[in-house]
């Protein structure tokens, strides 16, 4: 049962349709690093077949997502030990209803494939962070942002 006067949990609109339809709620964990936290990004990103594609798709749903790119990252002491992280452009203020609607679409796919992935966001207004202007980086949703 989901009590509306209850402040203990929020659920997005895309939330309350997976929970509808599945049952459940996608597993978040939420990491905060540091500003001077570093990390090596490869030319390009190796991701399974199946994804580009549905991330597409969902994010042309959520018409508050103004661009998406997909890296493939490791840290600098363990060049080897690469993942997949998805860098959404979208308001502050709907950043984490981005993620989450994300995290419920694609989790069930990720585990099914045992694919590791991390997702963070910045907000276009301020311009894209510098890891995202490294060569190999490129924008797979969303119009140009300069």
């Amino acid at each position: 049962m989901l009590n509306p006067n209850d402040g203990g949990c929020v659920l997005y609109p895309e939330e309350v349709e997976a929970l509808l339809r599945t049952g459940m709620v996608a597993r978040i964990e939420k990491i905060h690093l540091d500003d001077d936290t570093s990390f090596l990004v490869s030319d390009q990103a190796d991701p399974p077949v199946w994804l580009m594609p549905y991330l597409m798709g969902l994010y042309a749903q959520l018409s508050f997502v103004q661009a998406a790119y997909l890296l493939e990252v490791s840290p600098p002491q363990a060049p080897t030990e690469r993942t997949l992280l998805i860098v959404l452009g979208v308001a502050p203020e709907l950043a984490e209803r981005a993620v989450r609607t994300t995290i419920t679409n694609i989790q069930p796919l990720c585990a099914r494939d045992t694919v590791a992935l991390d997702i963070t966001t910045f907000d276009p207004v301020k311009g894209r962070p510098a890891y995202l202007n490294q060569r190999g980086v490129e924008r797979f949703y969303g119009p140009p942002l300069d």
